[in-house]
């Protein structure tokens, strides 16, 4: 089926007739496992597909109708807007040779690339390397990226401020309310650049850098205090990491506590919600011990100091969000590799991401693939406890249990044989069973999802708009509508839920009693523990 027009479904959603888009499966707005995630950085407006997945997060190229499609279709769907700690050199002038800009910063799809340099460049807050004779070069990573300097050493512009002071608010005002994002995902999240340190690319300011000589300018060091000196090692971790946390507390405080951040890369922000093991389970940790035919890390990533399971889901900020990438290679946009070695390799990483309480992720590399998977389809229900090692005849196994279904991981070389009661396991494998065809809660349901239905009339003038929602019996909880930065404007409804349908209205005034400029707001439900709906789409004209 081909995908519905952009347009169509915001008009949808605005009028409240996101009960004309025909049904088809989605992954689990209930909140039941396994839960799914896509990253889409491709900008195909390929709303529909992306609808399908419980989280998913797109380029900041992205435009605003996808967002919302993506709304209308599924509003249980979590949409973050990817930024990232770089530049691309050719966003800019003609200064520096560009290989597909200058861009406007009115460009619909490259215009936040565009605002995003002049704010670096305009304030002098690219990230510097220097090499062993002190030539100056832009510190870069890859794919001709200049990072910006979002340390806590970076020098202060005319105002007195630095690029981790004004980076959150940039962020919220050039992106999130633009695009009405439920949250962010920054690529190139780590806690320091260290590891780049003396490695890494570079640059010299107007040249072109996509032409230069390999070789001449991969001996960059950070010099982040711009002094014209290379920085000690352990300062970038110190650094970095102090400037990251600003950005982020910035974030958190435009936007609350249910506002999602995370972001790929082994860290260890306490104020982001998680992290995307990215290539799971090939890149961070130590060698697992052989026999290892993969080259896996899978012991390391799992269990240890910073493992999936060990420490992930504690050292976030609640709701934790964390996420298993599986990147293996073949496939196209629309087709995960069939071959056996691959689908085994996907069921290994799927049970290893319901060991915890995490997403899975699937890409060929280019994160712009809309892989579906029949296990996704299935509903396991809720975990009943952790997961728990066993040994059965010789093999060394991981088993957790859910409401509805049982999840087995065989992480090493011999083979797990099928008994009364357990499945045959092949070496670095699972099996993902459900159990039972409804979710069984084990007598202890979840809270019923908050429902929100859409605002009527929508958009509104004099007449103000009325809003019905759906709580669970008893739950107290309150609707607010918000500003495009996240200030409260009017808190509409405030009370205890009922179980069957109640509505609130509101007249377009401030708590304080003035009318709401003509705009843009969004009306949200906040429950008990945190619990929130996805928040709604309001136009005052």
């Amino acid at each position: 089926m081909k995908p519905f027009h952009a347009s169509l479904l915001v008009a949808l959603a605005t009028l409240g007739l996101s009960a004309f888009v025909p049904a088809r499966a989605l992954a689990h707005p209930d909140g039941t496992y396994p839960r799914t995630f896509n990253l889409d950085w491709g900008n195909i407006p390929d709303a529909y597909r992306n609808s399908r997945y419980d989280m998913v997060s797109l380029s900041a190229r992205a435009a605003t109708a996808k967002f919302d499609s993506i709304t209308a279709l599924n509003p249980a769907c979590t949409k973050l807007v990817c930024p990232g700690w770089y530049c691309y050199y050719d966003a800019g002038p003609s200064g520096y040779p560009p290989t597909y800009g200058p861009w406007s910063t009115t460009d619909p799809m490259y215009g936040y690339d565009r605002r995003f340099w002049d704010l670096l460049n305009e304030n002098n807050w690219w990230a510097w390397g220097v090499d062993s004779v002190g030539t100056r070069y832009h510190a870069s990573g890859f794919w001709l990226m200049w990072f910006g300097n979002f340390s806590s050493k970076c020098p202060v512009n005319a105002q007195g401020k630095r690029l981790c002071d004004v980076f959150g608010d940039f962020v919220v005002d050039q992106l999130v309310s633009q695009k009405h994002a439920d949250g962010v995902f920054f690529d190139n999240l780590w806690d320091s650049p260290r590891w780049l340190d003396g490695a890494m690319g570079g640059c010299q300011p107007g040249t072109n850098c996509a032409v230069q000589t390999p070789g001449t300018y991969w001996r960059c060091h950070f010099d982040l205090d711009a002094n014209g000196v290379a920085d000690p090692p352990d300062s970038l971790d110190v650094w970095w990491k102090q400037g990251i946390t600003i950005v982020f507390d910035k974030i958190r405080q435009r936007m609350g506590p249910n506002f999602v951040i995370i972001g790929n890369g082994q860290h260890h922000f306490a104020t982001a919600n998680g992290l995307m093991e990215e290539r799971f389970p090939r890149i961070h940790g130590q060698l697992d011990p052989p026999p290892n035919p993969w080259n896996f890390r899978w012991q390391d990533a799992m269990f240890g100091v910073d493992g999936y399971v060990s420490s992930a889901s504690t050292r976030f900020s609640a709701p934790v969000r964390n996420v298993i990438d599986t990147e293996l290679g073949g496939g196209d946009r629309w087709t995960y590799p069939s071959g056996s070695q691959n689908q085994q390799l996907f069921r290994f990483n799927l049970g290893s991401a319901l060991l915890g309480e995490g997403y899975i992720a699937l890409n060929n590399g280019g994160y712009n693939c809309y892989y579906w998977q029949p296990e996704y389809n299935l509903r396991l229900g809720w975990p009943m406890g952790p997961a728990v090692p066993l040994t059965i005849g010789g093999a060394e196994v991981w088993k957790r249990m859910y409401t509805n279904g049982v999840v087995w991981v065989n992480p090493k070389s011999v083979p797990l044989a099928a008994g009364a009661t357990n499945p045959a396991v092949a070496p670095w494998d699972a099996a993902i069973i459900q159990t039972s065809g409804t979710i069984d809660t084990g007598g202890v349901p979840p809270a019923p999802a908050i429902r929100f239905d859409n605002p009527r009339p929508n958009p509104f003038a004099s007449t103000g708009t009325t809003m019905s929602f759906s709580l669970g019996v008893g739950e107290n909880a309150r609707l607010e509508i918000l500003d495009t930065k996240g200030r409260r404007v009017r808190r509409v409804w405030q009370g205890t839920g009922t179980g069957t349908w109640q509505s609130a209205a509101w007249d377009g005034k401030s708590d304080e009693g003035w009318l709401a400029p003509v705009g843009v707001y969004f009306a949200r439900i906040e429950g008990e523990a945190g619990r929130h709906s996805q928040q709604k789409l309001l136009r005052v004209r």
